[in-house]
């Protein structure tokens, strides 16, 4: 027989109905998210993408029963900028995000958390560079 194709929106439902979360996968103005300096049709009308993800969340925590603590983001490509951008604009209501294939915005703003690969990076230096000891703040 034929296998109809699995999008992401769908692979991400079926793991949340399977171990028992909650997934919602909004769609951004035009296919886009304002991601502060980028993209499409959502920056050029400078629609208001994290005042419509907090209210998002605020109705979901009206509606279901969701635990505030727990609330995570992600995307892809301009889906990961708008990640980067909720995280620092939001990092009250979002717990971490798991962006995929996009830049971290001006590098400007200031996470809590690091990539995996910067902190690989750091922790071969302190191997190799012998006079590197004590506290480093990563």
């Amino acid at each position: 027989g034929r296998y109809a194709p699995i999008t992401l929106g769908k692979a991400k439902q079926l793991l949340a109905d399977a171990e028992g979360f909650i997934a919602v996968h909004p769609n951004g103005i035009g296919s886009t998210w304002n991601g502060g300096l980028c993209c499409g049709q959502a920056m050029n009308d400078d629609v208001d993408d994290v005042g419509f993800t907090a209210a998002l969340l605020d109705r979901l925590a009206r509606d279901l029963c969701v635990d505030e603590r727990r609330v995570y983001a992600t995307g892809m490509s301009n889906g990961a900028i708008i990640s980067y951008f909720l995280a620092s604009k939001l990092s009250d209501r979002i717990a971490a995000i798991a962006p995929v294939g996009g830049p971290m915005g001006t590098g400007k703003q200031w996470f809590s958390w690091i990539h995996i690969e910067d902190l690989v990076e750091a922790l071969l230096l302190a191997i190799k560079r012998k006079s590197m000891k004590g506290v480093f703040n990563m």
